[in-house]
């Protein structure tokens, strides 16, 4: 019995056909022209020694009638082969491990991690780009890679979306909510509206026996309204922990702060002698070693962690540069 033909899609064929002639109409020499496969237009051209460069003919339309045709040239050895970070410093370098993070604060969130005795609330308040957001990602990815529910490489992210689970909790419901309280403003949703839908919701689902965490940023930008409203949820859900991020401890109700009593921390910039290891570590994987009395001048002069690796990104682009220029000479 003969095997039944193949079926032929006309709307693929018709694409590859197209996808054939435009390969052939703009690099003729390695496809051929079409018209005759012997002709010396699909010949190769000769080799010449030297920086090899290409000639690339753009079509460029300036109105229905009209074309203009740019020869660019430009060097192989100019392509980029290789994926470049181009991420900020700050962002590059963010803690994902409460054990790359600094400041007396870390140790007690080492604490709440192995022993698992969490107050019903947490409540980081502190300056500006010291690490309350940051700590509290990391605190909650520590919490559950400690336990074996995720793997080791997993990030919050992970944490949020429920990947990168161990096999034995393979389908687990995401145990971890991050909400931006100054997104609500912007996307002009009132806090109840938020706290109804996304919030109480999430912590009506529940994960077996494990804990959930939600991490509200900048809290204070929730209102006297919103606030009254978590409030009654963080007893009324108590399997749920609820981590307040602010920049200042009298925006946040008295009642919250209450039951977040053993959890109220204060985020302070570390000492300049603290900071430099860390700032070293970060040169070192940049292939760049600025000296340490710039390090310690850096760490001294930044108001922040943030700001401290900022500064480092400005001082190392400058080595750099200089180092390329002196090559050069």
């Amino acid at each position: 019995m003969a095997s039944p033909r193949r079926q032929v899609d006309p709307a693929r064929s018709d694409a590859a056909n197209k996808a054939w002639e435009t390969r052939r109409r703009l690099n003729p020499a390695k496809f051929g022209s079409g018209r005759d496969s012997n002709t010396a237009e699909t010949k190769p051209s000769r080799k010449v020694e030297g920086t090899p460069t290409e000639t690339k003919e753009v079509k460029w339309h300036l109105t229905s009638a009209s074309e203009l045709n740019l020869a660019v040239k430009y060097s192989k050895a100019q392509r980029l082969t290789e994926f470049d970070d181009f991420r900020p410093w700050t962002e590059k370098f963010r803690p994902i491990s409460l054990n790359d993070c600094l400041g007396s604060v870390v140790n007690i969130l080492k604490a709440f991690v192995r022993t698992g005795s969490i107050p019903l609330a947490l409540i980081f308040h502190g300056e500006y780009g010291c690490g309350k957001t940051t700590c509290a990602k990391a605190f909650v990815r520590d919490f559950y890679v400690f336990r074996g529910l995720f793997h080791r490489d997993a990030t919050f992210l992970d944490v949020s979306r429920a990947t990168k689970v161990s096999r034995e909790f393979d389908g687990i419901f995401p145990p971890a909510l991050f909400v931006d309280a100054t997104l609500v403003r912007d996307q002009q949703q009132s806090a109840v509206e938020v706290i109804r839908t996304r919030i109480q919701n999430f912590m009506m689902y529940s994960v077996g026996k494990w804990i959930k965490f939600i991490i509200i940023d900048e809290a204070d930008r929730l209102g006297f309204e919103g606030q009254s409203m978590l409030s009654s949820l963080i007893e009324k859900y108590p399997n749920t922990r609820t981590i307040y991020t602010t920049n200042y401890l009298d925006d946040i109700m008295d009642r919250i702060v209450s039951r977040a009593a053993g959890g109220v921390l204060e985020f302070k910039k570390p000492e300049s002698k603290q900071i430099v290891p860390y700032l070293r570590g970060i040169s070192k994987i940049q292939k760049i070693r600025p000296t340490d009395n710039k390090l310690l001048e850096i760490a001294k002069r930044a108001p922040s962690i943030r700001d401290a690796v900022g500064l480092l990104q400005q001082e190392c682009a400058i080595l750099q540069v200089t180092r390329q220029d002196r090559r050069k000479r």
